[in-house]
Order: C-alpha cells, then sequence, then structure tokens
C-alpha cells in the first residue's frame, strides 16, 4: 500500500514538473516573439516612400442627384378602404333588417303585422339610403384631405431634397475653395491640412511636432524618442526551447538609435511635403529634450527635390545625407548637441507673424 503511495505521489511530482515546464516555455515563446516584434516594428520606420497628393480631381465639383420624390398614391387606397370599413356594419345590419321585414311582409296575413313590417322597412330604407348618402360624402372627404395630404409631403420632400441640395453646393463650394487655397500656399489652409494629416501618421511609439510656417518656408521641429526605446539586449531561443539574451554593444544600440532618428525625420519631412505642394525651400530640426533643456542633435536646409531624393535610399542614414543634414557623433555613434542658428530668411521677423503648429501623433 505504501509502494503503492510512493508511485502515485512521485507520478504527481513528475507531471508538475512537465506542466511547468510547458508553461515556462510557452512564456519564452512569447517573450521571444515580442523581443522579436519591438526590433521589427522599429526596423519598417526606415521604409520610405514620397507620394505627393493629387489634389486636382478634388477641385472638380460633385454634381448633385436628386432623391427620388417617394410615391405616396397609396395612402389612397389605405385611407379609402379605412373610411369604407366604418360603414361596412352599419349597412349590412339594415340591408339585413330589409330583408326580414320584407319576408315578414309576404308570409304574414296579419293586418297589424304587415303594417308594422311595412312600417319598419320603410324607415330601414331611408337609413340605407341616409348612411349610403353618408358613406359617399364621407369618402369623398377623406380622399380630398388626403390628395391634400399627399401635396403637402410631396411638396415637404422636394424642400428636403431642396435644402439637400443647397447643404450640398454650400460643402462644395468650401472645399473646392479650401483646395484653391491650399494651391495658392494660403497659411490657414496649410495648416489645416498638416494638422489633419501628420496626425495619422503610423508609427510605434507617440511623436511630438512643432511645424512654424513663415513666407512659406516650413521649419519642422521633431521631438525625438528617448534613446531608452531601443532594446540593449538580443534574444535568442534555442532549439530546446529556452530563452537567452545577449548585451548589444554601445555602438550598436548607439547606431541604431541614430538610424531610427534619421529615419523619423525623413517619414516626416516626406509626409509634410507629399501633402503641401506649394513647398520647397524649408527646414527641419531633429530636437530632444533632455535634463528640462532642448537640445537639437540635427539640422538640414531641405527642398523638395532633397526630399524626394532622400526616400529613394534604403536606409535611414543614407537618406539623412541625401538631405545634407548636420550631425555629430562620437567614435561609438553617440549623438553630440550642437547650438541651433535662426533660418536666415526669418532674421529679426517679429514672432507673431510666424504661424506655428503642434502636432501629436498618438501610438
Amino acid at each position: 500500500m505504501n509502494k503503492r503511495k510512493k508511485r502515485a505521489d512521485v507520478q504527481v511530482y513528475v507531471e508538475e514538473n512537465r506542466f511547468r515546464h510547458v508553461d515556462q516555455m510557452e512564456r519564452w515563446r512569447q517573450e521571444y516573439e515580442h523581443y522579436q516584434a519591438v526590433e521589427k516594428k522599429l526596423a519598417s520606420v526606415s521604409n520610405f516612400v514620397f507620394e505627393p497628393f493629387d489634389y486636382e480631381p478634388l477641385l472638380v465639383r460633385v454634381k448633385w442627384k436628386d432623391c427620388p420624390i417617394p410615391n405616396f398614391e397609396y395612402l389612397l387606397e389605405e385611407n379609402r378602404l379605412a373610411a369604407e370599413s366604418k360603414f361596412f356594419v352599419p349597412i349590412a345590419l339594415r340591408i339585413l333588417l330589409l330583408i326580414v321585414m320584407i319576408f315578414i311582409f309576404f308570409i304574414s296575413s296579419k293586418v297589424i303585422v304587415l303594417w308594422t313590417a311595412s312600417t319598419i322597412a320603410v324607415a330601414t330604407g331611408a337609413s340605407l339610403y341616409s348612411t349610403i348618402i353618408q358613406r359617399r360624402a364621407t369618402i369623398d372627404s377623406v380622399m380630398a384631405k388626403t390628395k391634400a395630404e399627399i401635396e403637402q409631403l410631396i411638396d415637404f420632400a422636394r424642400q428636403k431634397n431642396e435644402q439637400a441640395r443647397h447643404e450640398h453646393e454650400l460643402k462644395e463650394d468650401q472645399r473646392i475653395e479650401y483646395i484653391t487655397n491650399l494651391l495658392k500656399n494660403e497659411t490657414s489652409a496649410i495648416v489645416l491640412r498638416l494638422d489633419n494629416e501628420m496626425g495619422r501618421m503610423d508609427f510605434p511609439f507617440p511623436l511630438e511636432i512643432d511645424i512654424d510656417i513663415y513666407e512659406n518656408i516650413p521649419l519642422i521641429k521633431v521631438w525625438l524618442p528617448p534613446k531608452s526605446i531601443i532594446p540593449t539586449q538580443i534574444s535568442n531561443l534555442s532549439s530546446s526551447g529556452r530563452l537567452t539574451y545577449e548585451e548589444k554593444e554601445i555602438r550598436n544600440v548607439n547606431k541604431q538609435y541614430l538610424e531610427l532618428c534619421s529615419a523619423i525625420l525623413v517619414r516626416i519631412a516626406a509626409k509634410v511635403y507629399e501633402n503641401i505642394p506649394g513647398f520647397d525651400r524649408g527646414y527641419v530640426w531633429g530636437l530632444r529634450r533632455e535634463h528640462s533643456q532642448n537640445e537639437c542633435f540635427f539640422a538640414a536646409k531641405i527642398d523638395r527635390e532633397k526630399v524626394i531624393y532622400a526616400c529613394q535610399a534604403t536606409n535611414g542614414i543614407a537618406a539623412l545625407h541625401r538631405l545634407e543634414t548636420q550631425f555629430d557623433t562620437n567614435s561609438i555613434f553617440d549623438l553630440q548637441p550642437f547650438e541651433l542658428s535662426v533660418p536666415d530668411e526669418w532674421q529679426d521677423v517679429p514672432p507673431q507673424l510666424i504661424r506655428n503648429l503642434h502636432i501629436k501623433i498618438l501610438k
């Protein structure tokens, strides 16, 4: 008995260990997949494309299509039948009573009965005639009211259609005016477009952007994510299912961060120039908040051709060089801040003449 109990205890212990091992392997697998997904998302930022938005089709007015007016003729038949149904029972009862009186008149030989039946028959006939006349008048009145109601419904449908057409034309006027102003490089239209489009960008982390505009020259300030966003370890999953970690060299971490920041700057500059066809000369800065201070790590004077050329690069650092970007690193690729200078075109310009736009790109 004791041997059986010991054998059972050993079996339970083995099963528990096996389940714990399987559970641990599943956690390792999930953690490995998470690490791989993070690295993949960071690498995906370096995919560039420049697709300028085509505004010409938006200048074509969309024609209004009148909504068909419903056919309300069915109300005539419905209301006529409803009016007729109210007189069905009264008329049927009078006809039945009249038939009974006529029947009594023919089968009875008593004078009093004949006189009574005749009187009731005459009265019933008169009442039947009056009811039929009243039925006809009621139906005519109902039909006339129904026709008037149908005319009101048709007028209301036409008014609603006209109101919808007016609203459509007004929206089309506003839309075309907005696109026209955008193509004329009006700052208010540019700000509205950038505010609507830049926040829709897809990054695996939140970003903030400030765009200053003066004399159709944009200054794009990108607030870069902290370096801690880069994983400092490489995860490996062995054939046995065990997860192991390997520390990245600080040089590789810094280079990966440099690549990420470069890709962010190029993609944001491309997005701005894709949506605003009137932009040519401009500036892009890469900034970071360090110890309660704003430090600049990238600065480039760009134009449309440079941005298009940069988007043809295969990685962010190469694209940044195509933009002729100013940045500095030490021997281990650690970014070094430098002093900024105000763009030449903005020297001695009052701040109130510079239009500012702050955009948050959420994860």
